[in-house]
């Protein structure tokens, strides 16, 4: 099965969405925390719980990337050559060479003295949450790059990139997966072993690798059925817009304060964590794209894969230029109404953090992937032993 290019385009869309949650909530916050002291203009609030808010909620973007990695890794394990080890080692390379650079510019421009987050935060934008960063220690070079190598994967910590969060459970999500396919041969036990996880872990994100998984091992079957019931193509795509404008509708809930109505989401309720909701949004959508060539054409499209290409080191770098660039626009032109500021940052940030990605792309994301291919290869060669998997076609490479 030929690699997915319209996967690349998802999870190139979901980067961008946690891009412009973090710089909504740089720079509108109150579309977010909904806290009076944040909210700048009245419009504010009625964006933060419209249909559309979707766009900025980093924390449905998130779940996306779980169940994509999920399905690819699936994929990838079912047709690797590769042993368990050197699988292991790869992606854990895949994840930490980029960590480590793009945390390594976070450190260079905090050293500098160019993380300006603080004083705009207080001064200019209100933000709470861009008051949050970088501060209460020092910078230093080698704390920076054990926090990249190792301490983000083991405790999570993200002292120099807030995003690094999502890397241990990326990369434990990863190896469960690979252990799995490399202990379960039987399609149907690796099926049941999937939904014991999904149903063991449902309160967690570790639920959506499980969810991931099913997609891939139940496609086909799912598929079938689905053609059975409806034969016809436009029927087929009907439902799958559908089904993708529900999961969307489900990634656009918002947790608001008590005092606060919802009124696109007046039958969920108020115990429902925002997560969940995201989770569950997150699952529909992917579904719907795997069941639907119009989606699929769209999120394939050249525009698509050049955001697949930028969507790891897009979702690692912007966190620091939002705290240093966004933030010292917002300081520069605070004398200028505070919609002409935020909208002169928000151009500037966009315009650099897209131009700055694709230069990491080129060359550290692209050299990255191969490091982590020749040395799962080099791995194996070293230790032929402990390389006894068939040869297979792969669907896209983790």
């Amino acid at each position: 099965m030929a690699r997915r290019p319209y996967l690349d385009g998802l999870r190139g869309s979901a980067a961008c969405i946690v891009f412009f949650g973090h710089l909504v909530l740089a720079v509108f916050p109150g579309m977010v925390s909904f806290t009076p002291a944040e909210i700048h203009f009245p419009a504010e609030t009625w964006l933060g719980v419209s249909l559309l808010s979707w766009i900025w909620k980093g924390s449905f973007a998130v779940c996306i990337f779980f169940v994509l990695s999920g399905y690819v890794l699936a994929g990838f394990s079912q047709a690797t050559t590769l042993s368990l080890p050197a699988q292991i080692v790869r992606r854990y390379l895949r994840l930490a060479v980029p960590m480590l650079m793009t945390s390594a510019i976070a450190w260079a421009i905090m050293a500098a003295g160019l993380m300006r987050n603080v004083e705009a935060a207080h001064l200019v934008t209100h933000s709470d949450w861009l008051a949050m960063w970088y501060q209460g220690f020092e910078p230093s070079f080698w704390g920076m790059a054990r926090e990249a190598l190792y301490d983000a994967f083991r405790n999570g910590r993200a002292d120099y990139n807030s995003n690094l969060w999502t890397m241990r459970i990326e990369l434990i999500g990863s190896v469960t997966i690979f252990l799995a396919y490399a202990c379960i041969r039987n399609p149907a036990v690796r099926i049941m072993a999937a939904a014991l996880y999904l149903a063991w872990s449902y309160d967690s994100y570790y639920a959506l690798f499980a969810f991931g998984v099913l997609f891939y091992e139940l496609e086909w079957q799912v598929g079938a059925v689905v053609a059975r019931w409806l034969p016809s193509d436009r029927g087929r795509e009907f439902l799958a817009a559908i089904v993708f404008m529900i999961g969307l509708y489900f990634g656009a809930y918002s947790h608001t304060p008590d005092a606060m109505v919802a009124p696109w989401h007046p039958f969920f309720p108020r115990s429902l964590p925002t997560t969940a909701s995201h989770m569950v949004g997150a699952v529909i959508v992917v579904g719907a794209l795997l069941y639907s060539r119009s989606l699929q054409s769209m999120f394939g499209s050249a525009f698509g894969r050049y955001l697949g290409k930028l969507s790891f080191v897009l979702y690692l770098i912007h966190i620091p230029i939002i705290c240093s660039v966004t933030a010292g626009t917002a300081l520069a032109l605070r004398d200028l109404p505070y919609g002409v500021t935020a909208a002169i940052a928000i151009v500037v940030t966009v315009a650099l953090v897209f131009t700055l990605s694709s230069l990491l792309y080129r060359t550290i994301d692209v050299h990255t992937t191969a490091l982590s291919v020749r040395t799962g290869k080099l791995l194996d060669q070293w230790f032929p032993d402990c390389s006894k998997r068939s040869a297979a076609p792969n669907i896209a490479s983790p």
